[in-house]
């Protein structure tokens, strides 16, 4: 048997701390810069409704700032898994609870589908 059929060459090589750096502020950025605008854009009509987005900006920073704090004996394709899982369910329920006042125009509720669609991503790319 070739010993090259053994080799798991197809799995990325780890990620060094400071790709692993960039990786995570890419993906914290990418994953709360839309909420934050939603909050500004959305407070001037309804100030209750800006700070549901302002707030749910907030859940999902201090979610990732623990995470990149706390979760280094984690991959960063689990801590990638754990933040999209934590802004999809904290962006449902903003969306939500915005949806039930009924103060702002009705948004929809696909947004925490691209978070899920991030994990397929991750999963693709990083290969744990």
């Amino acid at each position: 048997m070739n010993a090259d059929m053994n080799d798991n060459s197809d799995k990325h090589p780890p990620l060094d701390r400071s790709t692993h750096s960039v990786v995570w502020f890419c993906t914290q950025v990418g994953s709360t810069a839309w909420l934050l605008l939603a909050a500004l854009v959305v407070g001037r009509n309804d100030v209750a409704s800006g700070l549901l987005f302002a707030s749910g900006f907030l859940m999902v920073s201090l979610w990732g700032l623990y995470l990149w704090r706390y979760g280094e004996h984690a991959s960063i394709y689990a801590n990638l898994q754990r933040t999209f899982a934590g802004d999809a369910l904290v962006v449902m329920i903003v969306i939500v609870t915005v949806n039930w006042r009924g103060a702002s125009p009705l948004w929809p509720y696909w947004p925490p589908a691209v978070y899920l669609g991030a994990m397929v991503w991750a999963r693709l790319v990083l290969k744990p």
